[in-house]
């Protein structure tokens, strides 16, 4: 679910190196010239020919009887980051909740301490949001293409909020309950897309769509999280309770929904302009128009809506080395999310950990993950800072796998948060190979291959978890941080696999 990416987005958008796609449509007036306007220089004979052809409807005179209709009210940047900083604060407020929810429904003496049950179901739950994100994501900006951006920032609000109280009321009479959440978190998790869209409709140029973007995304994501974690532990705090925030997040969406619905539309709709003509004319231009922008309307539709599956977008990767180098990227982000999800797991049943000490560690690795890339890149390059940061991870995953006190834990994670300044030079990296008129599809494979690594994490991290602290663990060796192990040998998988195609 959502709350899995709380970890390690604080600190991947902070720095403005989102990966997902920037898209948009560059909006014109047509001008319109009226019937009856005379070129000077006609002939008798022109002139004639040239009133003919003007009073008969055809497809010219059809598409500029339709414009582009201005909305009353002006869009503007800050509506975007209002409605996504509404949707992340949500998250980030019921992030660390959820895990104790599910603690507590499937504990034997009702206390938030992991169990093998509550670590697998959570992990289940977290893998049906990205399944159906991955399948869903791309449908859901094409409808916005056609029926605007705002019912699909609705809608996911709406979803988010739904998969909240299904949660905060869940028992554990009706477990199933929770993948139903899950599922319906996945189905409608297309709010960062969609005000992305947003803002990218109402950005005259490339400079200011890209400035915009990266404003959105650093101060909606970083705002949220960074109000969202305390005040996430301080209600849980004073109710004595995990299931109040997620209430709070969940009415934090209904409030979204309203300021949705007061925002104006960024994407325009078409209205038919009157044209000064005769009667009779007009009357027949109309019969046309609404002829036209009846198929025209059908077969917009059908193309807006024709999508492939998200799968279709790996044939980008076309060559062996671009396969190669996806791979590597596809293991490398299994790591990363492993920390993620197996993070509060590992510090609660090594540590005993509560929310207050683990809300710290995720806004200071936030803060590491921002900082790192600015930092290490200028230095180390492209290449240099893959070649040294995936050992990097491998050394920090494997210090919190054997880590006897909180101290060395921090520290392994901080070792990991540095190493991950590989990911954005690993896409570097693989987008320089592509075509330039193949960047936006390469980009598409590699999110659909995120997503799918996203989906592995979550059941695998749980799952290894599970194993490792029940009674058929191998060779009886309890062993809490097993996840993190296998993470760290998939990091050197990676940089193998790495090294080979640079």
């Amino acid at each position: 679910m959502r709350s899995a990416a709380a970890l390690v987005l604080l600190g991947a958008f902070v720095s403005g190196s989102g990966s997902e796609l920037e898209h948009g449509a560059a909006i014109s007036t047509p001008t319109h010239v009226t019937a009856d306007r005379r070129l000077p220089m006609l002939s008798t004979r022109d002139s004639a020919l040239s009133t003919r052809r003007a009073a008969r409807p055809s497809v010219l005179a059809a598409r500029a009887d339709v414009e582009v209709a201005q909305p009353r009210r002006q869009a503007r940047v800050y509506q975007a980051i209002l409605v996504a900083w509404l949707y992340n604060f949500g998250v980030a407020v019921s992030a660390l909740q959820q895990q104790y929810i599910f603690n507590q429904l499937f504990s034997d003496d009702g206390s938030a301490a992991p169990t093998p049950t509550s670590a697998l179901l959570f992990g289940y739950k977290k893998a049906c949001d990205y399944f159906f994100t991955f399948l869903t994501v791309g449908w859901c900006g094409a409808l916005s293409d056609r029926v605007g951006r705002r019912p699909l920032m609705a809608y996911s609000a709406a979803g988010l909020a739904i998969g909240f109280v299904m949660v905060a009321t869940c028992n554990d009479r009706l477990p199933q309950q929770l993948l139903v959440a899950g599922c319906i978190d996945g189905l409608s998790s297309c709010m960062p897309n969609i005000c992305q869209a947003y803002v990218a409709d109402i950005s005259p140029d490339e400079g200011s769509r890209a400035k915009n973007l990266a404003l959105l995304q650093g101060a909606s994501l970083t705002g949220a999280f960074l109000v969202g974690f305390p005040l996430s532990v301080l209600i849980s705090t004073r109710t004595n309770s995990y299931r109040i925030p997620v209430l709070v997040a969940a009415a934090s969406q209904l409030i979204n929904m309203l300021v949705i619905l007061l925002i104006p539309e960024s994407k325009p709709r078409l209205a038919p302009v009157a044209r000064k003509q005769p009667k009779a004319v007009r009357s027949r231009q109309k019969a046309t128009v609404a002829t036209m922008k009846r198929g025209h309307d059908r077969v917009a539709a059908a193309q807006r809506l024709r999508i492939e599956p998200p799968w279709a977008a790996l044939r980008t990767l076309a060559t062996p080395t671009l396969r190669t180098l996806a791979v590597a990227y596809v293991l490398a982000i299994m790591a990363q999310s492993s920390l993620d999800d197996g993070f509060l797991l590992f510090a609660q049943a090594q540590f005993g950990w509560g929310q207050r000490q683990a809300a710290p560690i995720l806004i200071m690795v936030g803060i590491l993950l921002a900082a790192a890339p600015q930092l290490l890149i200028p230095h180390l390059g492209v290449r240099g800072s893959i070649a040294f940061g995936l050992p990097v991870v491998a050394l920090g995953m494997a210090a919190i796998c054997l880590a006897p006190t909180p101290a060395f834990f921090i520290a392994g994670i901080c070792i990991a948060a540095v190493g991950f300044v590989c990911l954005p030079t690993m896409l570097v990296l693989l987008t320089s190979l592509v075509p330039d008129d193949q960047k936006g599809a390469a980009l598409g494979a590699v999110e659909a291959l995120k997503t799918l690594a996203k989906v592995l994490s979550a059941s695998t991290t749980p799952a290894a978890f599970a194993l490792f602290m029940s009674d058929k663990a191998p060779l009886g060796v309890r062993l809490p941080g097993a996840p993190f192990g296998w993470a760290s040998i998939v990091a050197l998988a990676s940089y193998a696999i790495q090294m080979s195609a640079m």
